[in-house]
């Protein structure tokens, strides 16, 4: 028994060394050789994938727990080798990740299947080899758009323009512009790639137009421009953008202030304000007035203050920014123009449509320029109901009766040509009444027309000289007198004398007349002059040149707003004071 015990405990002990050796030294397990190669991601452009523009960096990145050896990269593009940027990763700032880098190629490619192909090793020597393909279809570029988006235009036939440019070649039969809707016929330049337009008739006035431009290249990728610009030709009604300004139309007492959040916000970053009075200590600095009762755990809340507008605040000051809390800006001249457009129709061939743009261009009766403040400080009743009910419509202040507020054109037709016509140019019915005001009151009408107007005649013969086969003669003016006892011409275009040495350039225009009496043997040079100077003085007329008492031979010249007037008084064959005497002639020049 004792020696089987003896066994037993030799053997037990022998097991347990065995097992602390087991556990102390390290069991050897087969070694295998590393023969794999990187591995690629993050390919971009992707396998197959379609790209719009051939101006592409291609990416990818190689990861390999044996480290990668940038120096071993090869990239070819379509069969071409090049060099691409090769960047480690990082662990930290310090320290590179040598097991991944990143392969980038900044590449301008056309349009087309594009073919990638990249090698590279890994520390030990295994290589790996990556090869794909995408594709290219980039459509034209349309740039440099004329009027710029946006831009306002005095001209009402202005260059529209774009430039095209394309990958590969671009199919020409496809650029397509319209304008307001309407397709154009726009020019195309193959070379350059400018697309361009200039409207053959006026564009609408203080209208904002729509452009668009459309265009295919051979592959049918496709592309399309759209932009906006406005036509105005008149000048803006401008104002000072201060409290003053804005003062006299609002005042601080009736400021609306109901919420506290709209201007004080939540203060969540000082150096980035999004409120006007984001930062508490603007009004409270040094203070010890805090309104603790207006706060829910420091912040304001959307409660209505008790407090007016604080007199030190500027109105500029919140009403200039773009804030997110419904605090409007303050009104841009060009805002202001569109928020008073008028709702009367059929004027603006003469008028503009904005009210300040119309009223920017006409005085008071006393010559004072119109204003913002001559409407908003006006204490007339139609004014102020006009402002109040927004009503903007030119009868809602002004008078207009059934002339639309226009002079009545009388013709001075009497009954016989009434029959067919009227004795209103505005109701004329075999012409002017369908082709409507802008025949004469456009750029384009007669110069004949134009003098017409200027001088304020509405005179049928002041523009037509000849109808039903008959010549017109045009009645002399009532405020230009002939003096009596000499027989007169009638009225003839006073250019015919143009050139000759007496003529004044003056005359030399559309609408100027001259007339010439006969001769006689006795009257009195100083008589001639007193009896005109007095008659054309009383007419209103000025005397602006020639002498101050008559002699027998003499010219003078009067003016009356943009009319002139110019008598001449001799005795001889030409209007040399020396030329023989042959008997006095008086000539008058007008227009």
């Amino acid at each position: 028994m004792g020696n089987s015990r003896l066994r037993f405990q030799k053997t037990t002990l022998l097991r347990a060394i065995l097992i602390c050796l087991s556990l102390i030294l390290p069991v050897s397990s087969p070694v295998f050789a590393d023969t794999l190669g990187p591995t690629f991601s993050g390919i971009f452009p992707g396998q197959d994938a379609v790209i719009s523009s051939g101006s592409v960096t291609i990416t990818l990145t190689v990861t390999d727990s044996d480290e990668v050896n940038a120096t071993t990269v090869n990239m070819k593009v379509d069969g071409a080798a090049v060099t691409p940027i090769r960047q480690y990763g990082w662990i930290d700032e310090w320290t590179d990740d040598y097991t991944t880098l990143n392969i980038y190629y900044p590449a301008n490619l056309a349009n087309g299947v594009h073919n990638v192909e990249v090698s590279v090793k890994d520390r030990v020597g295994n290589v790996s080899t990556l090869s794909w393909s995408f594709t290219v279809a980039q459509p034209p570029q349309i740039s440099s758009l004329t009027p710029a988006d946006g831009a306002t235009v005095a001209d009402r036939r202005p260059l529209i323009s774009a430039v095209i440019k394309d990958n590969p070649t671009m199919d020409a039969g496809s650029v397509t512009m319209t304008l307001d809707g309407d397709t154009v016929r726009a020019g195309f330049d193959p070379v350059t790639g400018k697309v361009s337009y200039i409207p053959p008739a006026d564009l609408a006035n203080e209208t904002t137009h729509t452009v668009t431009l459309a265009v295919q290249d051979a592959s049918g990728n496709t592309t399309q421009a759209r932009w906006n610009f406005t036509v105005n030709t008149y000048r803006e009604m401008t104002f000072p953008v201060d409290d003053n300004a804005c003062q006299k139309c609002h005042s601080r007492t009736t400021h609306p202030v109901n919420s506290c959040g709209k201007c004080h916000g939540t203060n969540l970053d000082p150096y980035k304000p999004v409120y006007p009075l984001d930062d508490c200590y603007k009004c409270h600095y040094n203070s010890g007035n805090y309104p603790a009762s207006y706060h829910s755990n420091g912040l304001p809340v959307s409660v209505k203050p008790d407090h007016p507008v604080q007199t030190t605040d500027s109105c500029v000051g919140c009403h200039a920014g773009t804030w997110t809390t419904g605090i409007p800006p303050y009104h841009g001249v060009t805002n202001t123009a569109e928020r008073h457009r008028s709702t009367s129709t059929g004027c603006d061939t003469c008028h503009a449509v904005a009210l300040t743009r119309e009223h920017q261009r006409r005085t008071d009766s006393s010559g004072n320029a119109l204003t913002c403040y001559t409407c908003h400080l006006n204490t007339q009743t139609r004014v102020t109901t006009a402002i109040e009910t927004k009503d903007s419509s030119c009868s809602a202040c002004h008078d207009l009766g059934p002339t639309g507020g226009h002079p009545a054109h009388n013709n001075g037709l009497d009954s016989y040509c009434q029959t067919c016509h009227s004795d209103s140019i505005l109701s004329e019915p075999q012409f002017h009444r369908s082709n409507g005001c802008e025949v004469c009151h456009s750029p384009g009408a007669k110069d004949i027309v134009k003098y017409s107007i200027s001088v304020k005649n509405t005179s049928c013969f002041s523009c037509h000289e000849q109808g039903h086969n008959v010549n017109f003669v045009q009645m002399v003016p009532e405020d230009i007198p002939q003096y009596p006892g000499f027989r007169w011409s009638v009225p003839q275009d006073a250019r015919i004398w143009a050139g000759e040495p007496w003529f004044k350039a003056e005359y030399n225009t559309a609408g100027a007349k001259f007339l010439v009496s006969d001769r006689r043997q006795s009257v009195s040079g100083p008589e001639v002059y007193a009896w005109y100077d007095q008659n054309l003085t009383a007419a209103g007329w000025t005397r602006s040149e020639g002498p101050a008492e008559g002699s027998d031979n003499f010219a003078v010249t009067y003016t009356k707003g943009n009319r002139m007037v110019t008598v001449y008084f001799y005795g001889g064959e030409t209007r040399d004071p020396a030329a023989q005497f042959i008997g006095y002639r008086l000539e008058i020049l007008y227009k």
